[in-house]
């Protein structure tokens, strides 16, 4: 028997509940600072590691590591390019 601020309980029935959650993207709640743009995309540093962790670059609204600390070249780009579109790198959540 459970009694709280004048209530007295008896019994207490466990019943499921359906709880929804909606999943958090990190481009949608961190601000990336924007650093430079090379070739036409948007090079950024991660809003919370800053100059601890590799350059992130924009493609189609994702923010994907461009695994270099260095600002990478326009020449490197059309191979990272393919590697992102291929899924060889993950997307930075």
């Amino acid at each position: 028997m459970l009694v709280a601020k004048g209530w007295r309980v008896d019994k207490i029935e466990a019943r499921p509940v359906l709880v929804r959650i909606k999943p958090v993207l990190e481009r949608n709640t961190l601000q990336h600072s924007h650093v430079s743009t090379v070739a036409g995309f948007k090079i950024f540093e991660h809003a919370r590691k800053g100059d601890e962790s590799p350059y992130l670059i924009q493609v189609d609204g994702a923010f994907y590591s461009t695994e270099s600390f260095d600002l990478p070249e326009a020449i490197d780009l059309p191979d990272l390019i393919r590697d992102i579109k291929a899924g060889r790198i993950e997307v930075i959540r």
